[in-house]
């Protein structure tokens, strides 16, 4: 887990390397704003994570199949329907975040063209943190470590790609992140499906008495 968590902000290197290289600060400057709000949206949901943590844990404790999908599936759900709100939501984050931050106006504008692209990632971003977390509590780390790095690994690639070679600018560091995080959230889902051997989920999981949170 370390090292997994390492992985990230030796990454955000390379995003801040290849903002750099824009044609203007302002570029750079609308990106990073663009980027800390929802940062700070996903840094609020990490309750998530530690749930899933917990729950998936006390799941494997008892030895049930059935009870390990039951915890994955309703950490899951609850995941998905946070990070719908928030792409539901998003024109009303995205003007308090600007109100806060208090942009220029030209930095203000990357910063809106950076958001209004990441946003379609919150409901992976969000399912990534119960996949992860879940896949923890199974003492899953190998698998979270892989997820991370190859996540990691493709958002740097995608961001010289699109930005250095395409140039495509704020744009292309904001889609790279939208792609790297729909790609970590098909292969962590893949690996617990699989750990729970594809077991499908019940209507009875997710009535009022079967809610953990």
């Amino acid at each position: 887990m370390i090292l997994a968590n390492i992985t990230t902000p030796l990454l955000g290197l390379v995003d801040t390397a290849v903002m750099g290289h824009m044609d203007s600060s302002a570029q750079l400057a609308g990106a990073s704003i663009g980027a800390l709000i929802l940062t700070q949206i996903y840094w609020v949901c990490g309750f998530i994570r530690m749930s899933a943590t917990g729950m998936s844990a006390q799941a494997r404790g008892e030895g049930d199949l059935s009870v390990m999908a039951k915890s994955f599936y309703q950490t899951a759900v609850i995941a998905i329907t946070i990070g719908l709100l928030i792409w539901l939501t998003q024109q009303a984050i995205l003007q308090a975040g600007l109100w806060l931050a208090a942009p220029a106006a030209d930095v203000a504008v990357y910063s809106r063209e950076y958001f209004t692209i990441r946003v379609w990632g919150a409901p992976a971003a969000l399912l990534n943190l119960a996949l992860i977390g879940w896949l923890v509590g199974q003492q899953k780390t190998t698998s979270v470590l892989l997820v991370q790095i190859v996540g990691n690994l493709l958002n740097a690639g995608l961001d010289i790609l699109l930005v250095w070679w395409w140039d495509w600018g704020v744009s292309g560091v904001a889609l790279a992140s939208v792609v790297a995080e729909y790609t970590m959230m098909i292969m962590a889902m893949l690996i617990a499906l699989k750990h729970i051997q594809w077991q499908p989920p019940a209507l009875e999981w997710f009535n009022k008495t079967a809610r953990k949170f």
